[in-house]
């Protein structure tokens, strides 16, 4: 399982410069629709996902997923027999809840 650390990705390690700097947003990198490049997530609490691939496309939802007090999203890479990282949430009382990449890059939520 390969685990990509959110923590250490900010807004200046994507593009565009400006994208997810508002308050509590969190950042989140990896290959999420398996065509290499660092693909960057962008979520907040109140439930809005932004996803910004490394070939231009974005994609945006909406989800009460892993909006809950204490919890946080990392990227990880559970099946690997493929190129797709995965979502995990996870929080501060031991929680820990997995959507899977679909092949196009997005998530069932």
């Amino acid at each position: 399982m390969n685990l990509i650390n959110q923590e250490l990705a900010s807004a200046v390690d994507v593009t565009p410069p400006d994208w997810c700097i508002h308050s509590g947003a969190r950042i989140v990198l990896g290959n999420f629709d398996g065509k290499g490049g660092r693909d960057a997530l962008c979520y907040d609490k109140a439930g809005s996902k932004w996803f910004n691939y490394a070939n231009g496309k974005k994609w945006y939802v909406k989800t009460s997923w892993c909006t809950h007090k204490g919890s946080y999203i990392q990227a990880v890479r559970y099946n690997s027999s493929d190129n797709y990282y995965d979502l995990v949430c996870r929080d501060n009382k031991g929680g820990f809840w997995v959507t899977y990449a679909l092949s196009n890059g997005h998530f069932l939520f």
